[in-house]
């Protein structure tokens, strides 16, 4: 076989396949005939051991080889083979967003008459590496990603990239990966509901976060929030970022010590900090501080009303006198979007160099 040159935006395990393909369909390998073994493949080829395997498998699950215990692989008739198997990588799936984009995937993996499977601790599997060893053993074609504070292996995924296995992020942690990915337009839907806050009056703005605050989704956001003072001419100072009071929230896990402790630290800030807006930059943390502020009313701790804004998977009923502005995630259109790019990657699809696609917010606003 001939080495293998690197072809920009092409993966080496498709230049694989091709390179075996073309011997088949050419003739110079015929049914029944040999394979080379994998390792004498790697060196003719010049690429790793592991990018000939991924090569293999795919030839096998598309009917072109067969692999016989002990004697070796072989050339094969091929057979009709049903649509792209795609796994879903994610720690805590049971989030109301991450289960709407679940949906989304399912319906373009149905239309593809392919497979859809859902990995993450729930099987027992503690890291990414063994969700994704784990699913290209069980034949993913490919990987959906959906990391969170557990999940941030940074050289898996490289590894995955450069043994040729198609890989969708929906981003939240590694912004410079040449990948694949699928984003909420994040800093737009910042701007837009942070510039509507300072349209209605506001002059001081608290943002607040969860312990998840170096994400993506949040800096954007974060980012959209500043740009909507700097375009009004206000000061940087215009908007104040409070990422201590919720710094252990955490929705799946609720404890109640740390509730009074999160309590105590929103009413220091906003004793210390007067503010008249409020912009929670997800929905799990919208719908605390809106709770939150109603506790602290009816412990006759004076809150001033204020202006309120959010980002988040569903609407968010303010405390008394709030105005909500609400963007509100596309769930299900981010992982149609996810699972159809990963399927247009499996098929080898026109598009070669990685693409970020950016899903819009809905603006709601609530009185």
């Amino acid at each position: 076989m001939e080495p293998i040159k690197r072809i920009p935006g092409r993966t080496l395990q498709a230049q694989v396949v091709d390179a075996i393909l073309e011997q088949i369909r050419s003739g110079a390998l015929a049914l029944g005939d040999p394979i080379l073994p994998e390792r004498q493949l790697s060196e003719e080829m010049g690429v790793s051991r592991i990018t000939i395997v991924r090569a293999l498998d795919r030839l096998e699950a598309d009917g072109w080889i067969t692999r016989q215990q002990g004697r070796g692989t072989f050339v094969a008739e091929p057979v009709a083979r049903p649509g792209p198997s795609l796994a879903l990588m994610a720690a805590v799936p049971a989030h109301p967003s991450l289960f709407r984009s679940l949906i989304g995937m399912s319906e373009v993996v149905n239309a593809a008459n392919g497979q859809l499977r859902l990995l993450g601790r729930f099987e027992g599997l503690g890291s990414e590496r063994e969700m994704a060893d784990r699913a290209l053993r069980d034949g993913a074609d490919g990987l959906i990603i959906y990391p969170d504070s557990g999940m941030i292996a940074p050289a898996l995924y490289p590894e995955l990239l450069a043994a040729g296995v198609p890989l969708v992020l929906i981003d939240r942690y590694f912004p410079d990966l040449a990948t694949d990915r699928v984003v909420y337009d994040d800093e737009a839907a910042g701007a837009t509901i942070c510039g509507r806050l300072f349209d209605a009056g506001t002059r001081q703005l608290a943002v607040l976060s969860h312990r998840e605050f170096d994400v993506t989704s949040v800096q954007g956001r974060l980012a959209g929030a500043r740009r909507a003072a700097y375009s009004r001419g206000m000061q940087p100072s215009a908007v104040d970022i409070w990422p201590e009071v919720y710094r252990d929230f955490s929705p799946s896990r609720p404890n109640p010590d740390l509730r009074e402790m999160q309590l105590t630290r929103l009413r220091n800030r906003l004793a210390q900090n007067p503010v008249d807006g409020l912009f929670a930059v997800n929905g799990d943390v919208a719908e605390r501080v809106s709770r939150d502020l109603e506790v602290l009313m009816a412990r006759g701790i004076s809150v001033p009303v204020m202006r309120f804004g959010a980002c988040g998977h569903q609407v968010v009923q303010g405390p008394a006198g709030a105005r909500i502005e609400m963007a509100m995630e596309a769930a299900e259109e981010l992982g149609r979007s996810a699972a159809e790019i990963l399927v247009q990657r499996i098929a080898g699809g026109q598009q070669t160099l990685p693409q970020t696609t950016r899903i819009p917010m809905r603006i709601e606003s609530e009185s």
